[in-house]
């Protein structure tokens, strides 16, 4: 004593030849880089003292591959939900986003009385996020089929569920349609501007059973 220790990484070709010592690659530990893909690697220690001094090399590590690219960083706001979808607060998306109404679907399919039916409503962002706590607005065309409806915010999961109550003017033909106006807007925004969404939908609709 005392022994002094000093080391050395290398980087190898694959079959774990042609060794190159890495410049500033001589602590106990070494952090593998891109440029490291596709080679082996191995240390060599080299020990001294007063007595004299000796080396000794490790065997090649297995060939470096890739690593797995680090999962995306989630938007402000966001949260993913179990289907992979990412939710985001509505209060984040400012233009040049906007949001988009980008499915329907009506239960039942057609709407053969004038018993309440739902209207869904699914909203996104043009970045492809749900968004949450949109205002979401219908109205029928031509007016007074319908009673109002009040707007609703979508959930976490982008989605709206509205109850319609059709009046005695809803028309029950058969091949016959009801003509939703909707939109989804920001809180606070202009309602025929901003960030807004508005989409022309329709129900089918057929005679009574």
């Amino acid at each position: 004593q005392p022994v002094t220790l000093t080391l050395q990484w290398q980087r190898c070709d694959q079959n774990g030849n042609n060794c190159v010592n890495l410049t500033g690659a001589t602590k106990t530990t070494y952090l593998l880089t891109s440029a490291d893909v596709g080679h082996k690697m191995r240390v060599h220690v080299h020990a001294a003292n007063s007595k004299g001094a000796a080396g000794s090399t490790s065997n090649a590590t297995p060939l470096i591959a890739a690593g797995a690219p680090p999962p995306p960083s989630l938007p402000p706001g966001g949260i993913k939900l179990p289907d992979g979808s990412i939710s985001v607060p509505v209060t984040t998306i400012s233009l040049p986003d906007q949001l988009i109404i980008d499915k329907v679907s009506f239960n039942p399919r057609v709407i053969s009385s004038r018993a309440p039916f739902q209207a869904r409503f699914h909203v996104v962002n043009t970045k492809g996020y749900v968004v949450r706590d949109a205002l979401v607005y219908i109205v029928g065309i031509p007016y007074g089929r319908i009673l109002n409806v009040p707007e609703q915010p979508t959930a976490q999961d982008g989605w709206v569920t509205m109850t319609v109550q059709p009046t005695a003017k809803f028309p029950l033909v058969r091949g016959g349609s009801l003509v939703i106006f909707v939109r989804a807007r920001k809180p606070g925004d202009n309602v025929l501007a901003g960030v807004s969404a508005r989409r022309l939908v329709q129900v089918t609709t057929s005679r009574p059973r």
